[in-house]
This record gives C-alpha cells, structure tokens and sequence, in this order.
C-alpha cells in the first residue's frame, strides 16, 4: 500500500524536537510576554487587559500616530544586543503602538493613513508588523481602505513583499464582497497585480463565484492555470458554492489541451473538494456527491482527499461506502489508507468498527490498513487481525508487513521478532 507522506505528523514531530530542544528559552518568552503585557496594562487607566478604551484613554490624534509608526519603520528591529531596558521599551512600545490601532474604527483608520500619505518622505518605511497585522486585519472586513491607502501612497514605503502580501489578502476579500469595484480597482492599478495577487484574487472570486474565477484565470493571464484551476477549489466553502465549482471545473478542464495535464487537473481539483464535503458530515457529504453526480474519474480524486479528511466515528461511514461506490484499485487504497489514518490516530476506535462489521472484501481491506497501523506499536495485536484475513496473498503480506515493521529497540523484541518470521516462514 502506498501511503501519502503525513505532513501533519512530520511537522509535529519537528516541533516537538525543537519545542524540547528549546523548552527553556521558549519558558522564557512566553514569562516575558506575561511581564510585557502586565506592565503596559499597568501603563494605562484601563481595567480592561492592556487595551485602553476609547472614552477613556488620551487621544493623540491621526497626526501623533502617524508619526510615531513612521518613526517605528527607521529603527523597527526590537534586537538581542540592545541594553535590556532599551529592548524592554522599545517591546513595549510596539505593544501599546498595536492596541491603539486595534482599537480604531473604519473613519480613524482613514484618517491615519490619510495622514500617512501625506506626511511620509521619501525613503520613509512603514514597520514590517504594521503590515502584517493591523493593515491585514483590516482588510479581512474594510478591503477598500486598505487597497486606496497603497494606490495613493508612495511606491516604496512598504517592502515589497509584505506590500504585495497585504495588497493580495485585500483584493481576495473585495472581489468576493464586491467583484466590480475589485476589477476597477485592479485595472486602475496594474503595478500591484503581481503573480501572488493574482492567485489570491482568483482564489477570493472563488469563493463566492467560480465561474468569474475560471474567467479571471484567463484574462489576467495567470502563470500556471491548470494548477491554479484545482488551487481554487479550495475556496468552495458551501454545498452551493462546490456545486457550482463543479460546473465551472466542467466548463475549464476539457480547454486543456494536454491528456495528461487534464486528468491531473481533474483529480487535484476534486480531491481539493473533499475537505469542504466531509467537513458538513456524512448524510449532507453523501447527498451533495449523489446530487451532483460526480463521475467515476471526479470521484477518483474525491476519494483522495477523503483519505486525509475524515476523522473520529465517520471515517467508518466512509469506508463502507468507498467499498461500495468506488471501484479497483483506486476502492483498495482508499479503504486501506483511511483505515491506516484511523488506525494509527485512534487505534481503540477503529478496531471496535472492525470487530462490529461483518466480513466482506471491504473490511479485509480495513484490516490490512489496521494491521499497518499498528504493527509498528502492538504487534501482537496485529497479529490477532491478521490471522482474520483469508488464508493465502492477503494473510501472508499482512505477516510480512508485521515482521517488517516489528519493533527492536531490545534483545527481547528482536527474539519476539525472529520467532514470528520463524513460526511463519517469513524470510
């Protein structure tokens, strides 16, 4: 069985060597950041965990601010070879400079970078954190504001790429909210329109509206649309939303010329789908796919997906009916490899299904993907579920699976382990 590379797994196990490697420094941290944010709660009249509430607190005006974050953007580096009182300050400082725009409102953000476009200098740079928090998260709910700010101000007061960053999550929010004030905006203001803003803007009309997304990919003339194409069904985040992605996909895939780029096209973009699918559960996931009637190569990739999605109690649900509704190869390795994610997540869960199911071809399956899960932990579990698969190929790949994957950290078990290949003729 070919098993997917665990991606989630592999990054928990880095971070848990480096969160080992670095336990103290990061106990470190996290008591200064307490330390930080006490003393700047401490610094203000307000009872409410460091943010000072507009009724209360000393207004500086969008002049004032302005200022202070433009004078942040020359030195904007909090460095380790400071004096530890000036990084302390200057920590909090950023701190208190972040509440303050956090707590504005759409008119007061207008007038601060109102002022900022017209008192900045030339050469002058806006802080990297002011970028990638306060201007993007107000573009998730006030995206005009943010795109009229970079279209009237300066070239060069932001770097490049978070400029390019905080412009694409703008105008991937408009052009979902409002598709022709984004467009206008976009042809008012080529210089922004950049690979990544382009993907994103796909991917934001998406959303809300995949036909408009399939006709941007051409007349903004993405690099790579066939990906770009599967990249989009992503953003199919409602049942009506998917069926119309389906439709468009329908539309798109058969205008690549490429057999071989097509099929792939296809499979990625429908195994893109199935996250949004089994997210809403078993009965609305099976209604949607009957209603839509995916074919047999759309439900190919479908069950690709579905393999690194479901979770928990469903993904029993799953199994019985990709053993029923898919077919050869493509039946087996589903089956296998969702009972091997199952399996290896919640080992208790997934034998109690497979002790309550009745035999048939599709629960030998489950059980070749069991026994893989947990050879390397219990063998002798495996062993015990193995001995339930059909005399002959079946039984005796699950054996050699187990004595492959038989655990030897110790004399014991490399005994346990030759005796097994022993017992069963295993070489």
């Amino acid at each position: 069985m070919k098993i997917p590379i665990v991606w989630p797994a592999v990054i928990l196990a880095v971070l848990i060597g480096l969160c080992l490697g670095d336990h103290r420094k990061l106990r470190r941290l996290s008591d200064r950041h307490a330390e930080l944010t006490a003393t700047l709660a401490n610094r203000t009249d307000s009872s409410s965990a460091g943010r000072i509430p507009r009724d209360s607190r000393a207004h500086r005006g969008a002049q004032t601010l302005a200022a202070e974050c433009l004078e942040l953007g020359k030195n904007p580096e909090v460095r380790s070879g400071m004096p530890r009182e000036q990084r302390r300050e200057a920590e909090l400082r950023k701190m208190e400079l972040l509440n303050r725009l956090d707590s504005m409102n759409p008119a007061e953000w207008e007038e601060f970078l109102a002022e900022i476009r017209t008192t900045a200098e030339p050469g002058a740079k806006l802080p990297q954190f002011f970028l990638y928090g306060a201007l993007q998260e107000l573009s998730e709910d006030h995206p005009k504001i943010v795109l009229d700010f970079f279209s009237q101000t300066l070239d060069g007061l932001a770097e490049k790429s978070t400029e390019e960053g905080t412009v694409s999550v703008a105008l991937g929010r408009w052009i979902g909210d409002d598709p022709a004030a984004a467009l206008k905006w976009m042809e008012s203001n080529p210089r922004f329109m950049t690979d990544e803003v382009k993907q994103k803007v796909v991917c934001g009309a998406a959303a809300n509206d995949p036909k408009l997304a399939f006709k941007l990919i051409g007349e903004l003339g993405c690099k790579r649309p066939e990906y770009l194409a599967s990249f989009a069904a992503f953003s199919a985040r409602t049942a009506g939303v998917r069926t119309d992605m389906v439709a468009a996909l329908r539309d798109y895939i058969p205008s690549i010329p490429e057999e071989k780029l097509r099929k792939r096209t296809q499979h990625d973009a429908f195994e893109n789908l199935a996250g949004g699918i089994v997210a809403v559960g078993f009965e609305n996931g099976l209604k949607w796919i009957n209603e839509t009637g995916l074919t047999h190569e759309e439900l190919a990739g479908f069950a690709d997906g579905l393999t690194s999605h479901v979770k928990g109690l469903e993904t029993g649900r799953w199994l019985e009916w990709a053993g029923t509704a898919l077919q050869g190869n493509e039946r087996d390795e589903t089956v296998k490899v969702m009972m091997f994610y199952w399996g290896g997540a919640d080992p208790s869960g997934a034998e109690s299904w497979l002790a309550g199911t009745k035999e048939s071809p599709q629960r030998d399956l489950a059980i070749q993907g069991y026994v893989d899960a947990v050879s390397s932990s219990e063998p002798e579990v495996a062993i015990e579920w193995a001995l339930a698969l059909p005399t002959g190929k079946p039984r005796e790949g699950a054996f050699k699976l187990i004595y492959k994957k038989w655990p030897r950290h110790d004399a014991a078990q490399k005994a346990a382990a030759d005796a097994f290949a022993e017992e069963h003729g295993i070489k």
